[in-house]
């Protein structure tokens, strides 16, 4: 699915976008999505592309935006995802905060 902060809370949002040194500021688990998004982080870093965390069963979706969330030094800060549309089981665009 992706990388979200506050997870399992109401206030829970997905990350679309990040620069790796923006997510040094959020805590993940360590045994969960911790040692994914360093990992992404890393990657992003030592200027290797872009990592993108996420689901397989979602790979159309990930290569293409629409799905997960993408560590990239082209990235301002942190960008979430929109909830989803209502009834349409679709997330809404990315806004940066």
């Amino acid at each position: 699915d992706g990388v979200y902060v506050d997870w399992a809370t109401p206030n829970q949002r997905q990350i679309a976008r990040a620069h790796p040194d923006a997510l040094d500021a959020v805590t993940f688990a360590a045994g969960s999505m911790g040692p994914k998004v360093r990992a992404g982080q890393q990657f992003a870093r030592e200027g290797r592309g872009d990592a993108v965390i996420g689901s397989l069963s979602d790979l159309d979706a990930l290569f293409d935006g629409r799905a997960g969330t993408v560590v990239t030094n082209e990235a301002v800060g942190i960008e979430y995802r929109a909830a989803p549309t209502s009834g349409t089981g679709q997330r809404g665009t990315a806004t940066t905060l």
